[in-house]
């Protein structure tokens, strides 16, 4: 545990940069930011998760930024998953401190874990892509809803239950982490209100947070838009099998 304040938050600003490249590159990352706060700084998972969510709010315009100028994300298909990810969001929130996460995270660990090994298993040669195009809008306001309320009972933003979801539908890896980034507009903001609204929010700590995960995702965007597609799906791969075996450790611990 850390016993001054000024070195929690200034760890925490380095460790977040750091997961920042990693969202960047890949859209997944904020996962390891809740274990680094939970069992290394010893602070309250309660406490903890509405920081990230209120971090992540700042740090999304830098993320949506980072893609958009480089024309990354599809907007077409942004709107439909944003418009189910708002109340998913917020009602993950008020739901947040009555609901016991085991089973919720049990679900995202298999999807993070399935997704990561077909991800690493399959050639981006042999991913036609076709599921952006293919996927209507109805089902993904059904997934973006799904995933605002599981991110946001979670902590673990948007990109983390979207970009697997996106690529077991066949997206390709760019698109999808292109629009992990722009789901973030709504899931952060809304979850931080509601957690402002129904519980509290610890600004102190999601400063740090909000400072590093936005520089990291701005220097992690234009390291994914230099690598090739299969350094990218491997990345995403390794990523989310890390991140998948993270969320077992937490529900065995």
């Amino acid at each position: 545990m850390f016993e001054s304040t000024a070195l929690l938050l200034g760890s925490t600003g380095v460790f977040c940069f750091l997961v920042g490249i990693l969202i960047g590159i890949c859209g997944v990352g904020g996962i390891l930011i809740i274990p680094f706060l939970v069992y290394v700084a010893g602070i309250d998972i309660h406490t903890v998760i509405p920081a990230c969510m209120a971090g992540f709010a700042f740090a999304a315009i830098f993320a949506v930024y980072a893609y958009a100028r480089q024309d990354s994300i599809r907007w077409d298909k942004a709107i439909f998953l944003i418009a189910g990810a708002a109340p998913g969001a917020y009602l993950g929130s008020i739901t947040l401190r009555v609901l016991s996460a085991f089973v919720l995270e049990s679900i995202v660990a298999a999807l993070v874990i399935i997704s990561g090994i077909r991800a690493l298993s399959t050639k981006a040669s042999k991913s036609s892509g076709s599921g952006i195009d293919g996927t209507s809008g109805s089902v993904l306001v059904v997934v973006g809803f799904l995933v605002g309320y599981g991110s946001s009972v979670s902590g673990t933003g948007g990109p983390l239950l979207l970009v697997p979801t996106l690529l077991l539908l066949d997206f390709p890896v760019l698109s999808a982490v292109g629009l992990s980034m722009a789901i973030q507009i709504p899931i952060s903001p809304f979850a931080t209100l509601g957690h402002v609204i129904h519980g509290s929010v610890n600004w102190l700590l999601a400063i740090p947070i909000g400072i590093g995960v936005a520089a990291g995702v701005t220097l992690g965007a234009i390291i994914a838009h230099r690598i090739t597609p299969l350094s990218m799906q491997r990345t995403v791969a390794v990523v989310l099998l890390i991140s998948g075996g993270l969320i077992v450790i937490r529900l065995l611990i």
